[in-house]
């Protein structure tokens, strides 16, 4: 899988808990120099809701536990900035590791490539276990950091990875996995991708809504990143939950089909979601340059379009990504912090962007399945 992998890859690199900044809802933090946001950034309880790390794992062989170089010849997008020692020195205390399943695997396999994934990702969290611990609910998440580790979760990218039958999500449940992107770079059984968001009938198949059901009862998240505008609504229509975009741009400040519309962030915040402003280049800006003001830019947008209680941060980190030249790494996110305090964020309003949101909403997803489910 690995070769078929580098190639889908590398085609694209080659094609391509804890904010109204400058908005009128708080003010200052008071805090008037770097070394204060940086004072900040530290007190805040960290979450990003997306990072690609164990895909260096499986592909490259990579130790999550020290710092490593780029692949060969892949310098430009393929720069592994997300190792363990990087987040702990950059101030995150939270992660969502990104489960990623080869979007052309035959259907009947995929759920086993997730299941071989997952394993994968468990193992790097025990091996890092002086450190890190699998959460699996927000409870633990809370008490995991409290013990003075980084909580790790899992987040299947794209429901291909359930294979094709939608009771595949019970067993990919009770070995940890937390929220399911209901499509990746292609379409599948479930749902359309935003990929070809150009084209009409993207909406939710049967099994896709038998999918979201399920997830509903099980207390796990629907994420609608890199999902088609038609499965977006129909998920909506569908869930009694809220749900979560992890990773994203906005089409607000870049129109471009990677990137959520303002019609469809007011309908997920309706819903009580929470939107995760990426730092991928790409997606962020015309001819992939960006820094992390133009990150603050897309914030800003989601902040000023649906409220400061609907934003998170979901970094893509090692997703295969070019990052802002001043935000390169995990353990540059404090520049984050002193760039949104710069903008006019105070330290409550970062604590709803760093984490709480993002914990709020998979309180109340949790919430929702114990009603359900009648417990």
């Amino acid at each position: 899988m690995s070769r078929r992998w580098r190639a889908l890859l590398g085609a694209c690199a080659a094609s391509a808990f804890f904010a109204s900044a400058a908005c009128d809802s708080g003010g200052g933090s008071g805090a008037s120099s770097a070394a204060d946001a940086r004072a900040l950034h530290q007190r805040l309880f960290v979450m990003d809701m997306h990072l690609d790390s164990i895909l260096f794992t499986t592909l490259y062989g990579t130790d999550f536990s020290q710092p490593h170089p780029p692949p060969q010849g892949a310098e430009y997008f393929f720069k592994p900035p997300a190792d363990l020692p990087g987040l702990l020195e950059g101030g995150t205390d939270a992660v969502w590791l990104g489960i990623v399943v080869f979007p052309l695997c035959e259907p009947q396999h995929c759920v086993d490539d997730a299941r071989n994934t997952m394993r994968t990702a468990r193992r790097v969290i025990a091996d890092n276990g002086d450190h890190m611990q699998l959460a699996l609910t927000s409870a633990d998440i809370e008490r995991i950091h409290q013990s003075g580790k980084m909580p790790a979760l899992m987040g299947l990218e794209g429901a291909h990875g359930v294979g094709p039958d939608a009771s595949n999500v019970n067993v990919l449940y009770e070995e940890g996995l937390r929220y399911i992107g209901l499509a990746h770079f292609t379409p599948n059984g479930y749902a359309g991708t935003n990929l070809l968001a150009a084209l009409p009938n993207g909406g939710l198949t049967e099994r896709g809504q038998e999918l979201i059901q399920r997830m509903n009862r099980l207390g796990m998240i629907v994420d609608l990143a890199h999902t088609h505008p038609d499965s977006i609504r129909d998920a909506l229509a569908i869930s009694e939950a809220p749900m979560i975009v992890s990773h994203t741009g906005v089409r607000g400040v870049y129109d471009i089909f990677r990137n959520l519309s303002d019609d469809d962030m007011k309908a997920i915040a309706d819903k009580g979601g929470a939107i995760g402003v990426f730092f991928a280049s790409l997606w962020l800006a015309p001819g992939n340059e960006s820094t992390v003001d133009t990150v603050i830019d897309h914030i800003d947008h989601v902040v000023k379009t649906v409220g400061i209680d609907h934003v998170a941060i979901g970094s893509d980190f090692d997703g295969f990504v070019k990052l802002p030249d001043d935000l390169p790494s995990a353990k540059s996110l404090p520049v984050l912090t002193e760039r949104l305090v710069a903008r006019g964020y105070n330290e409550k309003q970062l604590a709803k962007l760093y984490g709480q949101n993002m914990l709020r909403v998979f309180r109340d997803v949790e919430q929702t399945a114990a009603r359900l489910r009648g417990s």
